[in-house]
């Protein structure tokens, strides 16, 4: 079984509930809040939503001009720059 990370919302231990196989979901929930993820993984996949974590160093500006053009990163007009 997959070492699974710990909750993404109050960092509390997670665990398993239900493998998921060929005709049954995957259901992994947090022991501390209760969060719960459901999902169509099975076997060795089980786990791999849940431990995917998307980087927040990678999102750090939000880039907004008068044309209402939006975009995360490096800026590509001469609208300004707002800290996040």
């Amino acid at each position: 079984m997959k070492e699974l990370k710990p909750c993404p919302f109050c960092g509390g231990k997670s665990d398993f509930k239900r493998i998921g196989t060929s005709r049954t979901s995957c259901i992994i929930e947090c022991e501390d809040c209760g969060c719960r993820l459901e999902s169509n993984e099975s076997y060795e996949n089980s786990g791999d939503q849940w431990n995917k974590r998307v980087e927040l160093n990678k999102v750090e500006k939000q880039h907004t001009c008068q044309y209402s053009c939006v975009k995360f990163g490096d800026s590509y007009c001469d609208g300004e720059e707002i800290e996040r």
